[in-house]
């Protein structure tokens, strides 16, 4: 076998190894500082991918930008899928300092000394005058399965929705302020840093709040009020160290650690 072909050979097993690698379960919550981000790199789109997060280090992260500025209504959509339960373990975050960040969906958990409720369900938080416990989803979410989840806002409440269907509302006072800092997928930095443990897909952002009917129809795949739309991430790349958005705002995200991408992604109807 000449040299050219055996470096051809190496390269595919190392790509391989890459891209399917799996998660080990790491216990307790860690606290680390943050991870320089890698370098871009140009991928090829391999449609029906997600990306997964380790629990430990793994994270997107989307610079700052004016639309990612919500005050007074948002709809954030996606796909999850939980192989471990972490307390304010984020889905997507805007900031990173306590009681300032513009907006934070996160998992709830029985450990905070203020706002302990209990593992599977998500809350949201934000810089507004919020009570214990903060507004939560119902339905507690059982490891291993994937869920379609969606959390509006429309200036005077938050709403949850799980696999399309409503599920609990909680007052909270528009407008939301804003910040300077990126946009985090898979983590929470505020005191203490929280890692997603398990996989991401289709996130969605809108600056208006969606009907439930519209919510139904973005877990069906559609994408209703598209011009709305602030950021969209299917995490279709399949391999590659940034995120594209689809969105027109070109809210691109960069992996940080080393979150792996899976396929088939998220069961889409």
């Amino acid at each position: 076998m000449n040299r050219s072909i055996l470096l051809s050979v190496v390269s595919a097993l190392l790509l391989v190894s890459c891209s399917q690698s799996t998660i080990t379960p790491q216990p307790g919550i860690p606290v680390t500082g943050n991870t320089p981000p890698p370098t871009a790199s140009t991928v090829t789109p391999a449609a029906g991918s997600a990306l997964t997060f380790d629990g430990r280090d793994d994270y997107v992260m989307v610079a700052d930008d004016p639309s990612l500025d919500l005050q007074n209504s948002f709809t954030i959509a996606a796909w999850i899928y939980l192989d471990g339960y972490r307390e304010w373990g984020s889905i997507v975050t805007k900031g990173d300092k306590p009681n300032i960040n513009n907006y934070a969906i996160q998992q709830s958990g029985p450990f905070d000394p203020i706002y302990k409720t209990e593992y599977g369900k998500l809350r949201f938080s934000g810089c507004a005058s919020l009570t214990a416990p903060l507004p939560e989803l119902e339905t507690l979410l059982l490891l291993g399965q994937w869920y379609f989840v969606a959390v509006t806002f429309d200036g005077s409440q938050i709403r949850f929705y799980w696999n399309g269907r409503f599920d609990g509302a909680s007052d909270v006072q528009g407008p939301l302020c804003t910040n300077d800092q990126p946009l985090y997928i898979g983590v929470d930095f505020p005191l203490t840093t929280e890692y997603w443990y398990g996989a991401i897909d289709e996130l969605r952002i809108w600056n208006v709040t969606l009907s439930e009917s519209q919510v139904q129809e973005a877990m069906t795949g559609l994408t209703p009020l598209e011009s709305d739309l602030v950021g969209y991430w299917p995490f279709d790349e399949g391999a590659g160290s940034v995120a594209h958005d689809r969105s027109i705002h070109a809210n691109d995200g960069l992996l940080v650690g080393d979150p792996a991408w899976i396929h088939p992604g998220a069961p889409v109807q």
